[in-house]
């Protein structure tokens, strides 16, 4: 069971142009009464941009990790 737990998803590739992605994983955190920090993908392929987004992912599972 994910009841209270943080969970993020990593996906590879354009959920941009899957809106409907989008919308089961956030149902699915929601179902599992689990708190979503994040939806990373790598669709933009400029690693750069990845990497700030991973980092600030995981800035947010810390921050909110501790506020718990």
């Amino acid at each position: 069971t994910l009841i209270g737990k943080q969970i993020a998803f990593l996906i590879s590739g354009p959920l941009g142009q899957l809106p409907n992605l989008r919308q089961i994983l956030e149902a699915y955190a929601e179902f599992q009464e689990a708190n979503l920090a994040g939806i990373v993908t790598d669709e933009s392929q400029d690693s750069t941009q990845i990497d700030k987004l991973l980092t600030e992912l995981a800035g947010t599972l810390v921050r909110d990790n501790h506020q718990e």
